[in-house]
């Protein structure tokens, strides 16, 4: 009788353990999904990012012989001037599937603690320091913006032709200068940390391409 029970309850442990292998399983490839639209969202944010800076390197680097009539009849591939120079880059990757299965509690069923370890280093501890970032050039994009409202109010005009004088004042503004060097700075940190990001996103998938063939 009792090895009766015994066995029974052996068959039930062994079964609900297979349940949560394929739970777990289910997971880590909803997972992958969901960090392959996570890469593609940080991609685009890198090339945006890498784009507009490029007008922002020009002006400070060419500061004191930039041409205002050459800058306002250049064109920005549909992107208005100002809104390169001052550029405020929001960070919200998908993460549906992993909300989700924070909350329902599946990403506890999966047995191996560092792979665990890296899914929240990726998914929670990366993206706050992203969050930081954007925060930083969020804070710096409102003040410039301001500073642009009171000082330069003229060239928030989507069509900057015929406002070469007023864009030699702005580039002869040295508090204009000051935010460049600012917005270089914080860029240059969001596509380092964005950077780092997506290389993190790499070997996640990896590790779980990896768990998932030896499970």
């Amino acid at each position: 009788m009792l090895l009766g029970i015994t066995g029974s309850l052996w068959v039930d442990d062994y079964r609900t353990e297979l349940l949560n292998r394929e739970k777990a399983a289910s997971t880590l490839k909803s997972l992958k999904e969901e960090l392959v639209g996570d890469r593609e969202y940080s991609s685009i944010r890198i090339s945006a990012i890498t784009n507009d800076n490029e007008i922002v390197d020009t002006i400070v680097n060419n500061w004191g012989s930039n041409n205002a009539d050459s800058l306002v009849n250049l064109e920005f591939e549909g992107r208005q001037l100002m809104l390169r120079l001052t550029g405020y880059y929001a960070f919200h990757p998908p993460r549906t599937v992993y909300n989700s299965l924070r909350s329902d509690g599946s990403l506890a069923l999966i047995p191996d603690s560092d792979l665990k370890e890296e899914i929240n280093f990726t998914f929670q501890v990366a993206q706050d320091h992203i969050k930081e970032g954007a925060e930083n050039n969020r804070y710096l994009y409102r003040r410039f913006k301001d500073y642009l409202i009171e000082n330069h109010p003229a060239l928030l005009n989507p069509a900057l032709n015929g406002l070469g004088k007023e864009m030699e004042q702005f580039l002869a503004d040295q508090v204009v200068l000051a935010y460049l060097f600012d917005q270089q700075g914080i860029r240059a940190f969001l596509l380092r940390i964005l950077e780092r990001h997506i290389k993190n996103i790499d070997e996640l998938m990896e590790s779980i391409d990896t768990y998932l063939e030896e499970a």
